[in-house]
């Protein structure tokens, strides 16, 4: 009797310890383990290579050069002065912001629009009675 039968699947994988070998009268009988238990694969997607390569490595410590550069002009040796001159400048007559000079103007249209209304809903009420 060969105690030592493996069993193999399709891959090629050893799945003896899946069944229990018996031998009945010399010959090798497979009876498949029944576990109740699940154990879903650890790894059920397919692993798939980075298509992006790894990035270049970054440098412990950055040196900058970084060389004088004068933040204004050079003082010159003769000091020039300038007056600056801070007069008015006229604007001409330019209408005035906040002037309630129009607002007479505006108050008369908005009534005469009032009396208008007025008249006319007055009108087309006396044709509906005749």
């Amino acid at each position: 009797m060969a105690s030592d039968a493996i069993l193999l699947d399709a891959q090629g994988n050893d799945v003896t310890a899946n069944y229990e070998i018996t031998y009945v009268d010399g010959a090798p009988t497979a009876t498949p383990i029944i576990d109740n238990r699940y154990e879903p694969d650890p790894n059920p997607w397919p692993v798939i290579p980075n298509p992006m390569p790894d990035p270049l490595p970054t440098p412990d410590f950055v040196s900058i050069d970084d060389p004088s550069v004068p933040l204004a002009n050079l003082p010159k040796e003769e000091e020039e002065e300038y007056i600056i001159v801070d007069e008015e400048i006229p604007q001409g007559n330019l209408p005035k912001t906040g002037s309630v000079a129009n607002a007479g103007a505006g108050l008369i249209g908005a009534f005469a629009a009032l009396a208008s209304l007025a008249a006319a809903s007055i009108t087309l009420l006396k044709k509906k009675e005749d």
